[in-house]
This record gives C-alpha cells, structure tokens and sequence, in this order.
C-alpha cells in the first residue's frame, strides 16, 4: 500500500512539473524522469499517464532543448516499457497494449504509401506539364 501511494504521489508531482507553465518546473520533471527511467514508473497507469503529459512537449513547444529532452525521454520511456520495467502490467493490459502499437503502425504504413502514391500523380502531372 505504501509502495502504491508513493508512486501515484511521485506521479502527479512530475506530471504536475511536465504540465506547468514555469520553465524551471518542466525541465527538472524531465530530468528526474530521465535518470529514473529504468526503475521509474514500474506500474503501467503511471506510465501511460507519464506520456500522455509528454506529448505537447514533444510537438508544440517553443523551447528546443525541452523538446530535444521530452523526445528523448520518451524514447527511453518506450524502451523501458518493453524491457519489462512496468512489471505491475497484467497480461490483458499487455495484449491490448500491443494490439494498439500494431494498429498505430499499419495505420503510418498505410498513411506513408498514400502519400507516396499522391507524390507520385503530382510529380506525374508535373512531367506532362513540362513536357
């Protein structure tokens, strides 16, 4: 039980840094959470919660070195996923975990050859255009 109210109580302060609006409060999340990544967070809800909060530092920031280390982060967090650092995973949330990352990948792998083929009619009609 104690174990439990330290990780959500550890949780919600360093999402609570990731979400803040200070500089200083975001960078020091990112950097605790960095150098714990292999043995910080081992249940599965606070890792989930982890990337949710990390997905606008990633994409709209206009802070470079907070989005260099939120990227990084991230990577590190995925890797540790699958290293099996989030042990309190049980098997159904694993299968529906990986069911989801298999979708996401056909869903890019079917976004990336529309956009080939769309190239390809673009640069087509440009090539009867010049001649």
């Amino acid at each position: 039980a104690l174990y439990n109210q330290w990780h959500e109580v550890l949780t919600n302060a360093l999402i609570g840094g990731l979400c803040s609006s200070e500089y200083i409060h975001t960078r020091a999340s990112l950097i605790l959470l960095t150098c714990a990544v292999r043995v910080f967070p081992t249940r599965g809800m606070a890792g989930e919660q982890i990337i949710k909060a990390l997905t606008p530092l990633q994409e709209d920031n206009n802070r470079q070195d907070i989005k260099a280390a939120a990227q990084g982060y991230f990577s590190q967090l995925i890797k540790a996923r699958s290293d099996g650092v989030w042990r309190e995973e049980d098997a159904a949330t694993t299968k529906a975990r990986k069911e989801m990352e298999k979708r996401q990948v056909e869903e890019r792998r079917k976004n990336a050859e529309k956009q080939s083929e769309e190239m390809e009619k673009e640069s087509a009609a440009i090539s009867r255009e010049l001649g």
